[in-house]
């Protein structure tokens, strides 16, 4: 057999194994309730270096790959959130960036205990160590973003500066999107690597193809999402006024189960003998 179809069919089963399915449907549910925890950390850190409300504009920017219902969802709450902040260095802002810090960790708990199911490993970590970690992660994941969110308004502007208008704007789409994914496979790079609970890191080169599969699938299905609802899915002819927030979690089951997804292919990739040696103790 080979070692790309016994990887293949190694997935299939470990997907099976773990409950997939469940297990992205829970971090999803964690994921929507951080959702805006983690805005107000965002805000909190974007306003010290640039005018909050450009966060809206710019998150609008991403255009198709984020469903019309989600963008709507997070620009109400984004308003609320811009009028509301206070941007001095106090101790008021420390202590609310803390509470949006905490409150945001939620979900990358719940990543957390995901990775550990994907990889086979219990976790370990004290109550400490473990929310350190994952603060850590959420604090990093927060300023990937506001990279992310830097990298569609400084694209536009270096490359209007010296091509045509016509040619700028295509280029632009290209580095922007091409830039994005790079953020978000090395974010997933990250989590893969330091969110289970493991004695013993991985190197970067052994996590890379799982993160780019996931990185690209991410993109790619999310596109597809927001044109299956923007043309087919009419999710407010059914749920009524709850329409935007079944899109949303439906939106975060897809990027969660995509994303898990690449963990599942790189342990499968590099030690399929801790699942089968699992198994074999269960017997």
């Amino acid at each position: 057999m080979s070692a790309f179809k016994r990887v293949v069919l190694g997935v299939k089963t470990r997907i099976a194994d773990d409950r997939l399915t469940l297990v992205a449907g829970g971090v999803a549910f964690f994921a929507f309730l951080s959702v805006f925890p983690a805005l107000a950390t965002v805000i909190s850190i974007y306003g010290l270096v640039a005018d909050p409300q450009t966060v809206q504009s710019h998150i609008s920017s991403l255009g198709g790959a984020v469903p019309r219902e989600v963008q709507e969802v997070i620009s109400s709450r984004l308003e609320s959130l811009v009028s509301s902040r206070d941007s001095s260095l106090t101790i008021g802002f420390a202590f609310g960036l803390l509470v949006s810090l905490w409150s945001a960790n939620k979900a990358m708990k719940a990543i957390a205990d995901a990775l550990n199911i994907a990889v086979d490993v219990e976790e370990d970590r004290g109550f400490v160590k473990r929310n350190a970690v994952t603060l850590l992660l959420t604090l990093v994941s927060s300023l990937v973003f506001i990279v992310a969110l830097a990298v569609i308004v400084i694209v536009p502007v270096l490359v209007s500066t010296f091509l045509s208008q016509g040619t700028a704007k295509i280029l632009t789409t290209v580095v922007s999107w091409i830039v994005f994914i790079g953020l978000l496979v090395g974010m997933f790079l990250v989590l893969y690597r330091y969110a289970p609970a493991r004695h013993r890191r991985q190197p970067w080169n052994a996590l890379l193809p799982g993160a780019i599969f996931s990185g690209v699938l991410f993109v790619v299905t999310s596109a597809a999402f927001s044109f299956y609802v923007g043309n087919f899915g009419k999710y407010e002819l059914q749920y009524g006024a709850l329409g935007a927030v079944v899109v949303m979690m439906l939106w975060l089951f897809i990027g969660a189960y995509v994303f898990l997804l690449g963990a599942e292919i790189n342990a499968e990739r590099n030690h399929p003998e801790l699942r089968q040696s699992r198994r074999a103790k269960s017997i």
